[in-house]
């Protein structure tokens, strides 16, 4: 990957399993200089968040080492339409349709707050599916 094109995050490895590793990320120190940081949910807070990695190399890393995790932006970019640009679409799809078809305004409010509960059940239904696609690498930071 090019630099141009990555989010990149430092961060320690607080767990590693089979073929997994878990690095916890310090979202202050991480996101003060990155350009993607207005539509990326680690930069939205000021603590520590979880980045899951997947990697058949999971065995190379120990608990409390500094790594590096990356992904392309545009993976970035599709998570961000996921789980904000959709729901949004959808929410107010939902609302101007059941106002548009007369309905008071407490059912058309209950209408798009059900409709944006089942697009995320659907989505966590497809999580397996969907995290093939939005994947993390992960590389030691010497």
């Amino acid at each position: 990957m090019q630099a141009a094109q990555e989010i990149k995050h430092s961060g320690r490895v607080v767990s590693v399993e089979e073929n997994r590793v878990t690095v916890a990320v310090t979202v202050d120190e991480a996101c003060a200089s990155c350009a993607s940081r207005k539509a990326c949910s680690l930069g939205t807070a000021s603590d520590e968040r979880r980045i899951v990695v997947t990697t058949p190399n999971a065995a190379r890393y120990s608990v409390g080492e500094r790594v590096e995790v990356a992904t392309r932006k545009s993976v970035g970019m599709v998570a961000v339409a996921l789980c904000y640009a959709l729901p949004l679409i959808i929410l107010v799809a939902t609302l101007a349709a059941c106002v548009a078809l007369g309905a008071e305004q407490i059912v058309a409010a209950v209408a798009s707050l059900a409709a944006v509960a089942v697009y995320y059940a659907g989505l966590w239904a497809l999580r397996n599916r969907i995290s093939g696609k939005i994947s993390f690498t992960i590389s030691k930071i010497d």
